[in-house]
């Protein structure tokens, strides 16, 4: 496990064993693929379903004590969030 520092982009890395001319070998490229928050209190209920498009479908309960109209929400990539309930 490595810490990725914050403002990291997705890509390809290289593990380096040794540095400068004391370089010893070097691993093939692999993808990296980091994560973004894409929404903040959403107290999801259980793990979300991500569909083919990249869209994130998820259930919420509230914070403690509150009443949620709506429980089901989409996320889509361009991180906009939106219900999913005809009573909202």
């Amino acid at each position: 496990m490595i810490r990725i520092p914050e403002g990291t982009i997705s890509g390809d890395v290289v593990l380096a064993v040794g540095e400068g001319s004391k370089l010893a070998s070097m691993s093939n490229p692999l993808t990296l693929r980091v994560a973004v928050p894409m929404a903040e209190n959403l107290h999801p209920v259980a793990n979300p379903a991500v569909d083919t498009d990249g869209n994130v479908y998820a259930t919420v309960s509230g914070g403690r004590g509150q009443s949620v109209r709506c429980r089901f929400f989409r996320l889509r990539r361009t991180s906009r969030c939106g219900r999913l309930c005809a009573m909202c």
